[in-house]
């Protein structure tokens, strides 16, 4: 469980059968998750809650735990099920969170111009399992990303739908901006591409697919603007950004 933004959540019961976890606000830890790069702000009770669980068997590391203000852009407005668009849990380019998360795992094999690369645990990843496009990439201290096409998980082996360089040992994370990973649900890039609708990293035929679908409707759940609409503004933007492969899902 990586890279979520929990906010103003109130406790309440959800036990799971054959799990037995209890969650509220902010209380999220059943025996089967590993919190890590999330943020917990302004909730009920603490920022974690274990039950039923031994912390000590968990792998909780770079968690924002109400440290503070981890200035979003916009907070203000009532929650609603039904409105995307109240708040904006984008980090605000002074945000302490920004640089402040971990690689998700590690890099047991070197490669030179290679696309297999074996991690420490694969299962922080999917190829997309031929519904859509697989996770992408990026090795600690570069900038450099890569498509998963396929993951043996059997192995924790990544398979690459270009070729990288990389040595053993090194961080490996979704792609990211600046030194290393942020914490929250959306990393923080000076280079925004509003037209990645999947969103996969890139600009291309699948966002312009999703466009086309929705297109004329008045309640998308993510168009380019924010307002809800699929109109002729989001193909102007989808024009702008086509092609692009800087964005960051």
């Amino acid at each position: 469980m990586h890279n979520n933004t929990f906010h103003n959540e109130e406790w309440y019961d959800c036990h799971r059968s054959n799990i037995g976890g209890k969650c509220g606000n902010r209380n999220v830890i059943l025996n089967t998750s590993y919190p890590e790069n999330n943020i917990f702000y302004e909730n009920q009770l603490y920022a974690i809650y274990y039950y039923y669980v031994n912390k000590n068997d968990m792998i909780v590391e770079n968690n924002w735990e109400e440290a503070g203000d981890p200035k979003f852009i916009d907070l203000t407005g009532q929650a609603d099920p039904f409105d995307f668009t109240v708040f904006d849990f984008r980090l605000q380019p002074d945000s302490p969170c920004k640089d402040n998360g971990g690689f998700l795992t590690r890099t047991k094999n070197s490669g030179n111009n290679s696309t297999e690369v074996k991690v420490e645990d694969a299962g922080y990843f999917i190829d997309g399992f031929g519904i859509t496009n697989g996770d992408g990439i990026q090795f600690e201290g570069q900038t450099q990303k890569a498509r998963i096409v396929s993951i043996d998980y059997s192995t924790n082996t990544l398979h690459l739908e270009s070729t990288m360089s990389w040595a053993s040992g090194v961080g490996v994370s979704l792609p990211y901006s600046g030194s290393r990973p942020d914490q929250g649900v959306y990393e923080y890039s000076d280079s925004v591409c509003l037209a990645d609708l999947e969103p996969d990293g890139d600009v291309d035929e699948d966002d312009l697919n999703t466009l086309a679908a929705g297109f004329g409707k008045t309640s998308v759940a993510k168009d380019t603007d924010g307002d809800g609409d699929m109109d002729g503004a989001d193909l102007s933007e989808m024009a702008v950004d086509f092609d692009r492969t800087d964005c960051f899902p």
